[in-house]
């Protein structure tokens, strides 16, 4: 598989940490990048989507709560 140019490179490499923030914590610039990057990795897109429904599942301070989110979302 071929390497990215280095330019390409060097502004993927920030973007990992902005995958792992949560959502609410983005600020403007980087929910912009973000979803650049989900727009054109369909599977980092569905991993994210998974991450943040784990994410408002484990939230939730009951079981019933739990499962109303996950079967709402």
């Amino acid at each position: 598989m071929a390497h990215p140019p280095e330019a390409l490179r060097r502004r993927l490499v920030g973007m990992r940490y902005i995958l792992l923030r949560a959502n609410e914590k983005l600020d403007q610039s980087s929910e912009e990048r973000l979803n650049t990057l989900l727009l054109f990795n369909r599977t980092l897109n569905k991993a994210y989507i998974l991450k943040e429904q784990f994410r408002s599942i484990f939230r939730c301070n009951n079981e019933y709560n739990a499962i109303i989110t996950y079967f709402m979302d």
